[in-house]
Formats: C-alpha cells, structure tokens, sequence
C-alpha cells in the first residue's frame, strides 16, 4: 500500500498506539473512509515470514483480549467518522466481528478457568451475548453457555474441553 504523507497528514491518520493488536486494521479501515483508493490487480511485495513474530506466536488469554478491545475500537471509530449512507450495512458487519472477537475472548476466560472474572465480563457484555444472532452455530452455542452464568456448566465444559485436548495429546 503506497500513501502520501501529505494526506495522512491532513486527515490525521496514523497508527493508535494505544493499541496491542489490531493497529493496522484500525488505521486500514480509517483510511477507507477518508480517502479514495485504487487497487492494482497485481502483487508488488515479497512477503517475509518471521518465526518469532506476534502473528505466529501461541495465543494467551491475554492476546485475545486486546484482540477484542481493538476490534471495540475500530467500531467505534469507523462508525463515528462513516458518513455514507450504507452505515447500517457496515454496522452490521462490524457488529458482527465486534461480537465474536469478544465472544472468543470471553470463551478463552472460561478454558482458562478464570470464573470470577468470566462472570464479571459476561455482566458487562450480556447485551452482546444474548443477542448473537450475529455469530454462527458454534459460536452462538458458546455465546448461549457464556451468557447462562450458570458456574456448574462452565466448569463441565471446562472439563469436557480439557479431557478433549488430553484424549487428542495422547493419540500423537
């Protein structure tokens, strides 16, 4: 992607550092409703695989979180700056991502047995969760059980899910 520095410059367009994962999306998405683009059929780079990037490392409870917190704020910022008229189109969408990023956040709180917490974010995003019409079938399950707050049935999924990945370890 070739861009003038004048027009990220006028536009006030740059990375949000504040930002842990996510920050180019955030500021792709910016662009695009800034600016015209063009695009050439064609790729013009060599990718370059690096082994220790973040991209290839082992998610932690912790990467998911910041996953769900930069996709919060891409929606908030998209949808304050689209001044389109297919703004309930691309709400829908962004909704839509917003959703499972949280969803897949939350459900990493519960495998990792955090409880206390689980029960702490599911109050805060249990508008989010019981409404998921948004999410596909496994996801819509796994939204459903979150947003149960029934402690007995996290921990038997807990489990279930754990004895799962124990059964898969011993077959290699």
């Amino acid at each position: 992607m070739f861009i003038r520095k004048q027009l990220l410059e006028d536009n006030n367009l740059f990375f949000d550092e504040d930002l842990r994962l996510g920050e180019d999306l955030d500021f792709i998405y910016r662009l695009l409703i800034t600016c015209d683009m063009y695009a050439v059929p064609y790729y013009m780079y060599k990718h370059n695989y690096r082994e220790n990037s973040l991209m290839n490392s082992c998610r932690t409870i912790t990467h998911y979180r910041h996953e769900s917190f930069a996709h919060e704020r891409i929606y908030s910022s998209v949808m304050q700056l689209y001044k389109g008229n297919r703004k309930e189109e691309i709400h829908t969408l962004l909704s839509k991502n917003r959703t499972y990023h949280k969803t897949r956040y939350l459900w990493n709180v519960l495998l990792n047995g955090d409880f206390e917490l689980l029960n702490q974010l599911v109050e805060s995003n249990e508008k989010e969760l019981k409404d998921c019409n948004l999410l596909g079938k496994r996801d819509k399950r796994r939204a459903k059980i979150l947003a149960s707050k029934n402690y007995i049935l996290w921990r038997m999924v807990r489990l279930v899910i754990e004895k799962r990945i124990n059964v898969r370890s011993c077959i290699k």
